[in-house]
């Protein structure tokens, strides 16, 4: 499939199939660097060989305060989401939620800062809700 396909749009569902394989057959962190090298692809690069912990408090800040700006109504009436590309990246980013969830909290925690702000920034989607559910977990424990 990959040699065939022509664009990004046609290799994405292969690419979920590989990563959710990869996990199943417990090459953890084999699966996290192809899904994150798709995000990459979708617009949505993560560092991950960086101090980690000072990117999540920047981005939790940056999260916190787009959030801030934000009335109860402007989340009730929210577009949804359009761009096919940061519809792709939302389901990705939750597949490796999920996986990341166990193996590295870390980039766990940024997946789902970056899920919020995607959220804000350009609309809401079905995978919105499982990264605001998180965040507010995530900001009761802080």
């Amino acid at each position: 499939v990959f040699s065939n396909a022509t664009c990004l749009d046609d290799k994405i569902d292969v690419y979920f199939t590989l990563v959710s394989a990869l996990h199943s057959q417990g090459k953890m962190n084999q699966s996290l660097e192809v899904g994150l090298a798709v995000l990459s692809q979708l617009g949505e690069s993560f560092p991950t060989y960086s101090d980690l912990k000072s990117i999540i408090v920047v981005e939790f800040v940056k999260t916190k305060q787009l959030i801030k700006e934000k009335t109860d109504d402007d989340f009730l009436t929210m577009n949804a989401l359009a761009d096919s590309h940061k519809i792709a990246a939302m389901r990705m980013m939750l597949l490796l939620a999920h996986h990341s969830f166990v193996t590295s909290r870390e980039i766990f925690f940024l997946i789902i800062l970056r899920m919020v702000q995607t959220t804000i920034n350009h609309g809401i989607c079905d995978e919105s809700a499982f990264a605001l559910a998180s965040l507010g977990s995530m900001m009761g424990n802080t």
